[in-house]
């Protein structure tokens, strides 16, 4: 028996030679969620699970704010996204150290007036992570949102609302918020639309326009710029 044993032994160094010695030549394995990896390396992330949500019904007229909430396990990030991708993201929640929820305070005002569709996403890592695994925590519902008086908005409400609509949209800076990108209005002459000269709020133009001859793309769209007579490229989601 004893024979046996040494025999083996030296079965076992001669492939560990072959393969040049120690770990080198070994072949790694991935180890189940959770559980401890190969040596050296952390254990490998436990997927999220979601047990419950707490959020408006779809069609529920929003103002002010409103709180959303997650309850399950592994909860490293969840976001409140539009309803077909991952950006702009209108919400981060915040997450308990537990991972096992999370909640956010949505402030309905950062969005114009009107419908949106939204969903919310949570990951098993933290914001920015590489391999993160998603699920799907709300499906895409349609809110209106109506609050009184309509609020200004933010690039990112601004950008899911034109995403919303089917749109594509200007890239945020300093100066002019985020409008949709339409084609241009056929309308001859081009009705005109001006601004109020302070700043920008909730109403959008859809498309390039015409003030005084220079084509512009980014002001407000309201009754009055002409003659009382609305620009028909102009759409107001106030």
């Amino acid at each position: 028996m004893r024979h046996r044993e040494t025999a083996l032994a030296l079965l076992i160094v001669a492939a560990m030679a072959a393969c040049g010695g120690g770990d080198s030549g070994a072949i790694l394995t991935l180890s189940p969620p959770g559980s401890p990896g190969p040596s050296g390396m952390p254990p490998a992330p436990s997927a999220v699970t979601i047990s419950s949500f707490a959020a408006p019904a779809g069609s529920a007229r929003l103002a002010g704010t409103t709180v959303l909430t997650i309850e399950g396990e592994n909860i490293g990030n969840a976001e409140l996204v539009p309803g077909a991708s991952l950006t702009p993201q209108l919400g981060r929640f915040s997450v308990a150290a537990d991972g096992r929820s999370a909640s956010l305070e949505f402030d309905t005002t950062t969005v114009p007036n009107g419908p949106l569709t939204l969903r919310i996403l949570a990951w098993n890592l933290p914001a920015g992570s590489t391999g993160a695994g998603e699920v799907l925590v709300m499906a895409p519902r349609t809110w209106l949102f109506a609050n009184e008086p309509p609020p200004a908005g933010t690039d990112a409400g601004r950008a899911a609302r034109c995403q919303n609509m089917g749109y594509p949209y200007t890239a945020p800076d300093d100066i002019d918020p985020v409008v949709c990108i339409t084609a241009r209005p056929t309308a001859t002459p081009v009705e005109q639309c001006v601004s109020f000269g302070t700043g920008y709020g909730s109403p959008e133009d859809l498309l390039e326009v015409l003030r005084n001859g220079a084509r512009i793309s980014k002001l407000y769209c309201i009754p009055g710029a002409n003659n009382d007579v609305l620009n028909p490229g102009c759409v107001c989601l106030s």
